[in-house]
């Protein structure tokens, strides 16, 4: 179904930015 399709990838959007933000963290802190 296209439902499960977008659902998946707008899960895997999430993480990626999630991801995104975990490795920009570090460089604002210092």
């Amino acid at each position: 179904p296209v439902e499960v399709v977008n659902r998946a990838t707008s899960y895997v959007a999430t993480a990626m930015i999630g991801v995104r933000k975990l490795r920009n963290l570090p460089a604002q802190a210092n």
